[in-house]
């Protein structure tokens, strides 16, 4: 059994007391944040001491994915100083050539991880692997297996060749797709909703939708969403779901 606890689910910056992308994926030993975006940092603390946090999956470089890193890094410095934290946070990141992956590489509280596209990463019993995505920052999805469950995280991007293999592979998807099929085109920086979940009843797996934008307007994407006929979840600040 895995639980996934939406850490915040809104794109661009964070209504009153809510975050932007970031998700704690947990089975009771191991537990992963998927990105860290605005506010994310204050909602972990209350589910989790960020210092047992296993591993952070940061999925690209936008502010909106990785602006509480630094904070997390204060944190960590502040537990060092006391000794009360003597080890590294475990940071999984696409090295780049970009002065935002820099600034992030130089925290000394956390040990970064790089990876390549298609690769598998063993962390304790977990296995990762990446796929490269359509977005208009370099961006990868990941997908999480223990044993006989899997959970990918799609995060942003639009129509591509990866998005297949993340959803036929994995009993659960998170994926940022908050536009309607009118507001989408193929150069929009994310999914529409109903093309999510056209893969993932192709696929029969559930799909928990987030990401969503100030302009999103949640009761048309309802609608639209109810007619595919998927297994779905729209994400919620705070909400909790099981798989396995």
């Amino acid at each position: 059994m895995i639980k996934i606890k939406v850490l915040g689910c809104r794109g661009l910056y964070p209504e009153n007391d809510e975050a932007t992308s970031g998700y704690l994926i947990s089975d009771g030993c191991f537990s992963l944040v998927c990105d860290m975006g605005s506010g994310v940092f204050a909602k972990l603390k209350k589910q989790i001491e960020p210092e047992k946090v296993s591993a952070i999956f940061i999925s690209h470089l936008h502010f909106d994915h990785i602006a509480d890193l630094g904070v997390y890094n204060y944190y960590l410095e502040s537990l060092a100083r006391s000794g009360r934290f003597l080890g590294k946070i475990k940071l999984i990141i696409k090295s780049c050539e970009s002065s935002v992956y820099q600034s992030i590489a130089a925290l000394p509280y956390f040990e970064i991880i790089n990876f390549e596209e298609q690769t598998t990463l063993k962390i304790s019993d977990l296995a990762f692997k990446f796929y490269k995505m359509n977005h208009p920052s370099e961006d990868y999805a990941v997908t999480v297996c223990k044993e006989k469950i899997t959970i990918g995280y799609l995060g942003d991007s639009n129509v591509n060749e990866n998005i297949d293999e993340v959803f036929k592979n994995c009993n659960a998807v998170i994926c940022h797709a908050p536009l309607l099929m009118n507001d989408w085109n193929e150069k929009k920086p994310h999914l529409a909703a109903k093309i999510a979940l056209e893969r993932a009843k192709k696929w029969g797996n559930v799909c928990i939708l987030s990401h969503f934008l100030p302009q999103s307007d949640i009761l048309a994407l309802r609608k639209e969403c109810d007619e595919v006929g998927a297994n779905y979840y729209f994400a919620e600040q705070g909400g909790e779901y099981i798989i396995g």
